[in-house]
């Protein structure tokens, strides 16, 4: 991609940034600086601070995060301690929208993430305008303790509202069985240090509402409505 950059002293700046990823086109700006001290740490340790302000028509969240293999879905997940070390100095500031995006085979129109991470402590908001004809709102916050490889989930609320459950498992499983109407909540917290606490170690409530529609797995019967 392309885009002007200027620095001064230990601050870089990216701007009208035009990029494409994977083929996706993404433009805004990316903002870092190092060099200052960490407010109320013993000693004066040096941080860095990254600002990104992104958009795109259209993006492809699983260049990102790439959902996991067959092959991985059958294996236990790791219980090896992740290693958070580099979040100990780091924050961050991130705004993302995008008018269409895709995560692991949903597709989202008119996406908004906003993230932030500052003396360890870290917040996300997702907000999706059109979730397959509903509304769909993440919200998630907590704080990392690197030194004992440690994220904890203070709070994290899912609210999906009159969405369209048929169009969303075509799009998942490529079933184009089901029908009707259906609204998902969820408001769950937990302590999680590996990859096999992150359901594991969430606890919490969870509803599901589904009306209007046809459910062959629950009737015993690919005809009946």
């Amino acid at each position: 991609g392309t885009s002007s950059v200027s620095s001064e002293g230990t601050k870089v700046v990216f701007d009208q940034l035009k990029a494409q990823v994977d083929g996706d086109p993404l433009e805004g700006s990316i903002t870092g600086s190092g060099g200052q001290s960490v407010p109320g740490s013993k000693t004066e340790e040096k941080g860095s601070h990254w600002v990104f302000r992104l958009s795109s028509s259209r993006l492809n969240l699983d260049t990102f995060f790439p959902p996991s293999t067959p092959e991985e879905k059958k294996k236990a997940p790791s219980r090896e301690p992740w290693n958070l070390s580099f979040l100990s100095n780091l924050s961050i500031d991130a705004e993302l929208t995008a008018t269409k995006a895709k995560f692991h085979g949903a597709n989202l129109v008119d996406t908004k993430i906003v993230a932030a991470l500052q003396r360890g402590r870290f917040s996300l908001q997702v907000l999706t305008a059109d979730f397959y004809g509903g509304s769909s709102t993440l919200l998630a916050q907590g704080n990392f303790v690197p030194e004992r490889s440690q994220m904890n989930l203070s709070r994290i609320l899912g609210e999906m509202k009159n969405f369209s459950l048929g169009r969303v498992l075509q799009d998942l499983t490529e079933d184009n069985s089901y029908g009707g109407t259906s609204d998902i909540i969820f408001d769950l917290s937990g302590t999680m240090q590996s990859n096999a606490d992150l359901y594991a170690g969430l606890s919490g409530i969870w509803s599901m509402k589904i009306t209007d529609g046809v459910y062959p797995a629950f009737v015993g019967s690919e005809t009946a409505g």
